[in-house]
């Protein structure tokens, strides 16, 4: 974000401290989640962590496509466009993208603590994040391939491949 103003034609800084900001926002609403004490405060939490999860996704696919290039355009505009529609169904249907209702919370303990997690019904609508993700995952590995077998300097095809590998690893996770 600081080295943005300095150069505002390279909009690529931006997009990659919206990115930043958003783990950090992303991160600091998880870790409510985890101590939510009702139903309700669980929701809330889960809606608005699609917010920067939507803001994360679209400014890093712009910084892959802006530093690459060599990804669809057609698929870049698929998959914000997914995302955003996720994002407005979010805040229109249910208790959230994730869950139509959710009735209760559980807890579990993960390595000594103990953690809140949602119990409801699944939102159907979360297919639109989902085919989001999986848009996405062809993107990355199709910008892997193209930048690795272009005949540029190794150290962009190194690049390629620890921004975009680890990139899918992480949305296949996510799914």
């Amino acid at each position: 974000a600081l080295v943005w103003p300095s150069e505002p034609r390279l909009r690529i800084h931006l997009a990659f401290a919206l990115a930043a900001g958003s783990v950090g926002a992303l991160a600091l609403l998880e870790l409510s989640a985890f101590h939510a004490e009702t139903p309700a405060r669980m929701a809330t939490l889960i809606r608005w962590t699609h917010v920067p999860v939507a803001i994360m996704v679209v400014s890093l696919l712009y910084v892959v496509h802006a530093w690459f290039g060599r990804g669809s355009t057609l698929l870049v505009a698929g998959i914000a466009g997914l995302r955003l529609l996720g994002l407005a169904v979010n805040f229109a249907d249910g208790a959230n993208l994730n869950f139509r209702h959710i009735q209760a919370i559980g807890h579990s303990e993960w390595w000594g603590a103990v953690i809140a997690h949602p119990i409801g019904e699944n939102n159907p609508w979360i297919l639109f994040n989902q085919a989001s993700n999986l848009l996405l995952a062809v993107y990355l590995a199709q910008t892997m391939a193209r930048v690795v077998r272009e005949p540029e300097p190794e150290r962009r095809h190194r690049a390629g491949m620890v921004v975009c590998g680890g990139w899918v690893l992480l949305t296949l996770v996510m799914m």
